[in-house]
């Protein structure tokens, strides 16, 4: 990670989200993570760049030999019904409706939206295909038919925030690589302490479950 730091574009480091597309989409950076938001605006039709991307899922790590994939499913957008609402059953068959394939739909062809495929008559539809591109669309569901879930146990926020801060310190030189994953693994360990190991054991198993055979080993 280190290493590849040195090949950032400038902005990098303070960049937005948008900030980062409008960069991108110059043509003059070779490769970005991103999901849907970002293709819709990458497929747009001024786009310098429509047209001429190569997309693939998210590197893992190695299992038997071979390199696996690892696509990451980090969040998504939900819909639900607040506790105070007087009317809790239109609440929830509004949120049944947004999610139905018909209404859904809808939503995803939006050019300028930020809802992207979740169900299969989703990646067939004319207009969603051309929001999108269907190189694009090909990878996204194979991505979501085989992703990792994301890391979401007791104390999520503190094991991430932790992670990030000793991850800085090595990026920006004032510690080594090995003493900042050191660290960061000591204060990890707290964590699970304060929060209770065999809660913890049982979230992680519960979550590891659900990874794709071919990766699941990489999580032990």
């Amino acid at each position: 990670m280190i290493a590849s730091t040195a090949y950032l574009y400038p902005g990098a480091r303070t960049n937005g989200l948008f900030e980062n597309w409008k960069a991108f989409a110059e043509g003059e950076i070779y490769c970005n993570i991103g999901w849907g938001g970002s293709q819709k605006y990458f497929n747009q039709p001024n786009s310098p760049i429509r047209d001429d991307l190569v997309f693939g899922p998210t590197p893992g790590g190695v299992a038997n030999g071979a390199v696996q994939p690892a696509p990451y499913f980090n969040w998504g957008w939900n819909y639900t019904v607040a506790r105070q609402t007087t009317v809790p059953e239109l609440a929830y068959l509004f949120c049944c409706y947004a999610v139905s394939p018909d209404a859904s739909a809808v939503a995803i062809r939006e050019p300028d939206g930020f809802f992207d495929p979740f169900l299969d008559n989703h990646y067939d539809d004319p207009a969603i295909i051309r929001a999108y591109g269907r190189p694009f669309l090909d990878v996204h569901r194979s991505s979501m038919e085989n992703c990792i879930p994301d890391f979401y146990v007791s104390g999520h926020d503190f094991y991430i925030d932790v992670l990030r801060e000793n991850l800085q310190r090595a990026l920006r030189g004032s510690m080594s690589a090995k003493t900042a994953l050191d660290v960061a693994a000591l204060e990890w360990r707290q964590i699970t302490l304060q929060s209770g190991n065999a809660g913890l054991a049982e979230q992680w198993a519960g979550l590891l479950a659900k990874y794709p055979a071919a990766v699941r080993q990489l999580g032990r």
